[in-house]
């Protein structure tokens, strides 16, 4: 009679975290993108400045698409408090929403998917993804290769695999584009990490 309740309390205490916390599903829902500051201003509708018509003006009609981006965003932040089991998949799960937002547009030349394909692959980065996050940056520097924001990323990516003359080759063509101090300081991490 004792074993089936041992056995009932030892499946309740394995469905917990490890670290004490409340699960990552149920932290994840109580967050609301509209209202919180952990998101980019686009995504913070709430915002007296910043309406959702004033984006949906300068963005046009596939804006609508961004509230799966935000709704992800937001949740990255909870993602990290956790272990790296249940951190991995927390992350995970935020995937969907920004390739939904990558995915749906109708334009091809929507003004904000260099941006969601570099938010894309830094998600990808923090899972060690860095195979795919590289195709992410790559994707987004063929879309506007004035993107510095995918240059940086990408030779990240390739600092990751010590791939350090992939590394340094975007670095040198993001400075073609704009002399940034972030890619400066990439070229010195890559000097560094061949000694």
């Amino acid at each position: 009679m004792k074993m089936p309740y041992l056995a009932l309390l030892l499946i309740a205490l394995n469905a917990l975290p490890a670290s004490g916390q409340e699960p990552w599903r149920a932290a994840v829902q109580k967050v609301n993108f509209r209202n919180s500051t952990l998101v980019p201003i686009i995504c913070q509708w709430d915002n007296p400045k910043y309406t959702q018509a004033r984006w949906h003006k300068k963005y046009g009609s596939d804006f609508v698409w961004m509230n799966h981006y935000c709704s992800s965003k937001v949740k990255i932040p909870i993602c990290l408090r956790y272990p790296q089991k249940e951190r991995n998949e927390c992350l995970t799960s935020q995937l969907h929403g920004i390739e939904y937002s990558i995915t749906h547009p109708k334009k091809p030349g929507f003004a904000l998917l260099p941006y969601l394909h570099t938010e894309h692959g830094d998600l990808l980065q923090m899972l060690n993804r860095h195979i795919d996050a590289i195709h992410d940056f790559q994707i987004a520097l063929k879309i506007n290769r004035k993107y510095i924001p995918a240059y940086i990323k990408l030779a990240d990516s390739y600092i990751a695999l010590k791939d350090y003359d992939s590394a340094e080759t975007i670095a040198r063509q993001g400075l073609t584009q704009k002399n940034s101090k972030a890619l400066k300081r990439r070229l010195k991490k890559i000097e560094v990490a061949r000694k």
